[in-house]
């Protein structure tokens, strides 16, 4: 009976060490997009300035309008994120890696997941948006 508490043991600590890299590898991809979308936001402004500069076009058109909604999914996706995620807890302090005790590993590693499909997301709207009003740009110039 022993040995089958210890080999559970070890499998547990095993499956935690999986999810928690799993954790580990999902953060940071997550954080690189968002680091690579709050680059593009600045192309997001710049584009919408040209349009709105462009004779005929108003805040109601749609290229502006589906820019305007790619910048509001972004800051949406950050309060979201920070709201499920402090910076001072697990998995976004690293100082907490050292103990994992106490922490729901596969409730952090679905979150994650959910982030991840939700930053993807916000990202394909970026392109989107983005290219729809730089070919309005282009034909004009």
């Amino acid at each position: 009976m022993r040995y089958i508490f210890i080999l559970f043991l070890l499998i547990s600590c095993s499956n935690n060490n999986s999810l928690h890299q799993s954790n580990v590898e999902l953060l940071d991809d997550i954080m690189k997009e968002h680091d690579d979308l709050m680059l593009e936001m600045k192309t997001i402004k710049d584009i919408k300035n040209g349009l709105l500069e462009i004779d005929g076009i108003e805040e109601d058109n749609e290229a502006i309008k589906n820019l305007d909604f790619a910048r509001m999914s972004m800051m949406n996706f950050m309060k979201d994120f920070s709201n499920e995620f402090s910076f001072d807890k697990y998995p976004m302090d690293r100082k907490t890696h050292d103990n994992l005790e106490g922490i729901d590993l596969l409730h952090v590693n679905t979150k994650l997941n959910e982030f991840m499909k939700s930053i993807n997301d916000v990202s394909e709207k970026f392109k989107t948006s983005m290219s729809s009003g730089q070919k309005i740009l282009d034909g004009i110039e």
